[in-house]
């Protein structure tokens, strides 16, 4: 029976006829080719190794979870794929193969999903963890891949029940059969994801886009192809206005909830919506559909896109488990995410300022505000006050303009280098130098930085590091030292442009010619982090490109801080200890295929001590919020509260009393 599949499905390849794709979707792919071959900084070098890459790239855009392809298909795909030249032998043909080898797969998947019954909460099986990118290991038949599946959904049932009043004391068939139910759910959902997946407009876009992706992701991990609705749900997100309902919205699984409403925008006067609220049906052409039966890039179109301006959806209220229809319109609403929170903090000895920095983010509109300008109209508010210094918040801070990192430098230093861009117009380096003389604010500043500061964040810190009175403090940043240019895809007799794609265009340097490049921006003084380099780290990634080194510009007279005496001071203070354990104990589970029991009653999600970690208000300083603009105030408390809490930026605030103190005494 093995051996006749194995026939069916190769006689299938042999007699294909390209009948879902056209020469336009060839034309497609030798564009994104082209544009790549034009703007990506390493095309001559990478180029050779692509045909080499690309089928590892094309199964994790197919099947990325590895629950859909066993062994088998994977293989076969590999097979199709040896002789890979995008540029001289692509053809409808080899998609078409691909896309009918999938099709049949998926079809066999459903069946096995439609096989699996109720299962047993209390049975000790377990889940494995494993964060390397490139350990794709297949099912080798469908008997795993069933079980595979079980598994799978058990955890998410799992981890989503550990709160639940529902499963308090009770016996073990009644906690079984509530648990199976929601089992059932889960299982239902992604058998509804199958479906329509499977449907053959859908399928077809599918593959042809995990092939544009896939040649993309071939070259590095941060350039990409993107649909039009995609590249303008990136664009909003890196500004401080965007176009929608004032919604957002967050998967948890297979269920859709309302993540966040904007202040002032249409979604906040609606009373029948609250945060918190599920969202269970949507309207698609006069037909109400569950959100697990849509794809992610059409939820996006719905409630973010600009091709319907009202939308319409049901939605089970958190408070009252109430089922609503509501209708929202939309428009420009105001990115509270993306705004610049401004704070003083004090006590007896000193008053810093303090800046939390979500992100680059550029205008949206004419009449918007980029970060830079927010962060200018910020420092000259400062300048009024009596403070010692700023603290500039840059954690979990991903990046975004390099225009907006280059300005707001300029804010700090007197004059002179930047950092170093490297692209194809300038393969030896190109300086950025700030060329205005004067600073907006001449006092102490820390930046502080965790795992999470990326690109844009890495070049504020990494330059920084070379000019006095300045210090970075926290953990290793994320180690991301190149920039990506976004540009439309649009064939020759196309209309209209067909997509978007993300080209890593520039590798960015310090200007003394180093790189931080994977390994990420070093701070002057490390603070522990709940998230490791271990988990969270541009070297973890498949592809990611090799810097070396860059022509050195200049050579600046180094800072005269007192740093080591400030690390040692920092060390005594022993407040931090519990963030080690936290984090030692996430790496262990999330990097040693660590096992996680299944069991009902031995279940323990594997970020239980980071959620159990709840830091009570300290007193060692007051916080004063400063904002103004009604659209962000309730914002700004809630940010406020939080910092009340934070024991690092209590730890930064201690190290900064040292560095006065001892700026002091030295003089």
């Amino acid at each position: 029976m093995r051996f006749l599949l194995i026939l069916l499905v190769s006689l299938t390849f042999l007699t294909t006829k390209s009948q879902h794709y056209s020469t336009d979707d060839v034309q497609l792919i030798n564009a994104v080719d082209k544009l790549f071959s034009q703007n990506h900084v390493e095309y001559k070098r990478l180029f050779p190794e692509i045909k080499n890459r690309f089928a590892t790239q094309l199964l994790n855009q197919i099947d990325p979870e590895e629950r859909y392809l066993t062994k088998w298909e994977a293989e076969e795909i590999r097979k199709n794929l040896s002789e890979f030249n995008l540029s001289q032998n692509f053809t409808r043909t080899q998609l078409e193969e691909i896309r009918t080898l999938v099709d049949s797969r998926l079809k066999s998947t459903l069946k096995v999903l439609e096989s699996i019954d109720e299962v047993d909460f209390y049975k000790d099986d377990s889940v494995y963890f494993d964060i390397n990118y490139d350990s794709a290991q297949f099912s080798v038949d469908d008997e795993e891949l069933k079980d595979r599946w079980v598994r799978y959904l058990k955890y998410e049932v799992l981890l989503r029940s550990q709160d639940d009043s529902l499963l308090e004391a009770n016996t073990k068939a009644y906690l079984n059969s509530i648990l199976n139910q929601k089992f059932s759910d889960e299982l239902a959902s992604s058998i509804c994801y199958l479906n329509q997946l499977l449907k053959d407009e859908t399928l077809t876009n599918y593959v042809l886009r995990a092939y544009l992706s896939a040649y993309c992701k071939s070259f590095d991990p941060h350039s990409e192809f993107l649909s039009k609705q995609e590249s303008n749900l990136f664009v909003e997100s890196l500004s401080s206005e965007s176009y929608g309902t004032g919604i957002r919205i967050s998967k948890d699984g297979n269920k859709l909830f309302i993540s966040d409403i904007m202040p002032f925008s249409q979604a906040s006067y609606n009373e029948d919506i609250s945060v918190g609220d599920e969202i269970t049906k949507i309207l698609i052409n006069d037909q109400l559909l569950a959100p697990a039966c849509i794809s992610d890039e059409m939820l996006n179109e719905f409630f973010y896109g600009d091709r319907n301006t009202e939308i319409e959806f049901e939605s089970k209220s958190s408070e009252d488990f109430q089922f609503r229809r509501v209708k929202l319109t939309k428009g420009i609403v105001n990115n509270h995410l993306n705004h610049t929170y401004f704070f003083i903090l004090s006590n007896e000895n000193i008053n810093v300022g303090y800046v939390q920095f979500p992100s680059f983010y550029s205008k949206y509109t004419l009449d918007s505000r980029s970060a830079a300008e927010d962060l200018a109209l910020i420092l000259l508010e400062l300048k009024k006050k009596s403070v010692d210094g700023l603290i500039l918040d840059l954690r979990n801070n991903g990046g975004g303009s390099v225009k907006e990192a280059a300005d707001l430098l300029g804010y700090f230093i007197d004059y002179g280098p930047l950092f170093t861009i490297v692209d194809q117009e300038n393969p030896e380096g190109k300086l950025i130098k700030d060329t205005k003389r004067g600073k907006v604010i001449d006092s102490k500043i820390i930046f502080l930085v965790n795992s999470l500061s990326a690109s844009a964040s890495e070049l504020v810190a990494s330059t920084m590091q070379k000019y006095p009175n300045s210090l970075v403090v926290g953990s290793p940043t994320f180690g991301k030292a190149t920039g990506q240019t976004l540009l439309p895809v649009k064939t020759k007799y196309a209309r209209d442009t067909q997509g978007v794609v993300s080209i890593t265009s520039i590798k960015t340097y310090r200007f003394d010619g180093s790189s931080y490049q994977g390994v990420g921006v070093i701070p002057d003084i490390l603070l522990p982090s709940v998230l490791s380099k271990a988990i969270v780290s541009e070297e973890n990634y498949p592809f990611v490109l090799n810097h070396g080194r860059s022509r050195k510009f200049r050579q600046l007279k180094y800072r005269v801080e007192p740093i080591d005496s400030l690390r040692t001071l920092s060390s005594k203070r022993d407040e931090l200890k519990h963030i080690k354990r936290v984090r030692d104990d996430l790496k262990m589970k999330l990097t040693n295929n660590y096992g996680i029991s299944l069991n009902f009653e031995k279940f323990e999600s594997p970020y239980q001590k980071l959620q159990s970690f709840q830091p009570e208000p300290h007193s060692h300083f007051e916080i004063e919020t400063t904002e103004e603009n009604e659209a962000f105030i309730e914002e700004s408390n809630r940010i406020r509260n939080n910092k009340q809490k934070d024991v690092l930026l209590k730890e930064v605030f201690q190290i900064f009393e040292d560095w006065i103190r001892l700026t002091k005494t030295t003089k």
